[in-house]
């Protein structure tokens, strides 16, 4: 999903997100703007009208209560989107799975983000979605590399890194500016017919694809009570 805000006359990518339901996207909190939003669903390139995509207004933005401005902590937030989306649902269109609560992301494994962001710093935000392999590290050795240890000093993660929140090396590949609130998946899921989503692109004011500086990603098992208790209330 492809977050687009109005900008001079026109409207840009600012981030991504994924759909849970048929009228709900998950995304960060740190996405949220005062601007006009819309989602496009089952996009692939942005620059042009796609077949069996679906544009859609944002009617309500919901900011989990944890999240304050600049900490990155509880950085997750649902769209109502103003229309029933299920009527829509095709191979490119449909809700992605999200974990169960027993889920537990080993270090060294292989997980996949996707989203439409820069590929370099100072570079503009992709038409096209792209796809990259990222692989996890536990808590404690992102808590302590020596660049992440500054970063935790600064107001983004002032207390380190929580449980909340997955990390992974992205040395190699890994989000960057306008990935923003995108899916962090698992590679592979026997439960489920699409991708898993474990996490949300979040990250801290740090620069991409840096060597020894993870990326942190909103991990969506640990806010698995609160996505329910607003999308599927009935089901508490």
């Amino acid at each position: 999903v492809s977050l687009l805000a109005a900008a001079n006359g026109r409207f840009v990518h600012i981030c991504g997100g994924v759909l849970i339901d048929r009228q709900f996207v998950l995304t960060a909190a740190h996405c949220i703007t005062k601007q006009r939003v819309f989602v496009r669903i089952g996009g692939h390139d942005l620059s042009v009208t796609e077949p069996n995509t679906v544009d859609a207004e944002v009617a309500e933005t919901i900011v989990h209560p944890g999240y304050q401005v600049p900490r990155r902590y509880n950085d997750i937030a649902l769209l109502r989107l103003g229309i029933d989306v299920g009527s829509r649902f095709s191979s490119r269109v449909r809700p992605a799975c999200l974990p169960n609560r027993a889920q537990r992301i080993f270090s060294g494994s292989k997980l996949v983000i996707a989203g439409w962001g820069a590929y370099e710093n100072s570079g503009a935000t992709s038409n096209v979605l792209r796809k990259a392999e990222v692989t996890a590290i536990d808590r404690l050795s992102c808590d302590t590399r020596p660049v992440i240890a500054d970063i935790t000093t600064s107001l983004t993660y002032p207390v380190g890194i929580t449980d909340s929140i997955i990390c992974a090396d992205e040395s190699e590949a890994g989000a960057c500016r306008g990935d923003s609130g995108g899916p962090l998946m698992a590679s592979t899921s026997t439960t489920c017919e699409v991708k898993e989503v474990i996490g949300l692109v979040s990250r801290g004011v740090i620069e991409c694809k840096r060597t020894n500086v993870p990326g942190t990603y909103t991990r969506v098992e640990y806010y698995l009570d609160w996505i329910v208790s607003n999308v599927w209330p009935n089901e508490l």
